[in-house]
């Protein structure tokens, strides 16, 4: 059980106004990576993490882990398909309309 004095004493505590920059250390600072790539890798390793955690504690094995994450993956690249099909075939739609109707249009030039 949570202690709500304790979550109350540190989210009342008062926070530093200003931090130093050399005092900061970055986590992928040695592996001479850009900050977008550092924070990909770092996003990747809480997933593993959280998904290992889950599967720990719901007592799922490593297989159906893997199963359900294709799973998604296979999901979500089918939306993104599904998607850029859409938006195509709408640009092809509104493009042919064009077309059609700067053809039946007569020109003005032609006096």
């Amino acid at each position: 059980m949570v202690n709500s004095g304790a979550v109350v004493a540190i989210l009342t505590a008062k926070q530093p106004l200003t931090t130093s920059t050399a005092a900061q250390i970055l986590i992928f600072s040695l592996l001479n990576v850009r900050k977008k790539t550092a924070a990909i890798i770092a996003g990747l390793a809480i997933g593993a993490t959280c998904l290992w955690a889950i599967s720990a504690w719901q007592n799922i094995s490593r297989e159906e882990l893997i199963d359900i994450l294709l799973a998604s993956l296979l999901m979500l690249g089918g939306v993104m398909v599904i998607a850029l099909v859409a938006v195509a075939g709408f640009k092809l739609l509104v493009r042919l309309i064009n077309r059609v109707f700067s053809v039946s249009r007569p020109s003005s030039d032609q006096d």
